[in-house]
């Protein structure tokens, strides 16, 4: 069964903040320990580079397992609500597709690391 990964993050309407999430996401494409047939980066607003799309995309590969993981730092609204709902739309639109929503970035207890090793070669 061919997996999918869709990263999601808010999206912007400065462009700039746009194409830094599209570098970590084909950073993460060349990731050679990751075991998923295709990557996708989506946006919930502010960009043609919706989650639907990516989902087609993931479609038109036969990816049948598809993972998508919220680039949030909280569980706000969009974690909480938005990207659920459109996780609900997908299945009913692919219903042969099962989707799996992880945790979303913020909530990984290494991003404790991170941060202290940011700031740990600040202090």
């Amino acid at each position: 069964m061919m997996k999918g990964l869709i990263l999601v993050a808010h999206g912007s309407r400065r462009e700039t903040s746009n194409r830094e999430f599209l570098t970590i996401v084909e950073q993460v494409r060349k990731q050679k320990d990751l075991d998923f047939a295709r990557i996708e980066a989506a946006f919930l607003e502010f960009s043609e580079r919706t989650i639907d799309k990516a989902v087609e995309a993931m479609v038109d590969a036969d990816v049948e397992n598809l993972f998508v993981y919220p680039y949030f730092l909280n569980a706000g609204n969009h974690v909480v609500n938005d990207i659920p709902q459109k996780v609900k739309a997908m299945e009913q639109t692919y219903p042969n597709i099962k989707v799996t929503v992880l945790p979303y970035i913020g909530s990984s207890a290494s991003i404790i690391s991170v941060i202290a090793d940011e700031l740990g070669g600040v202090l």
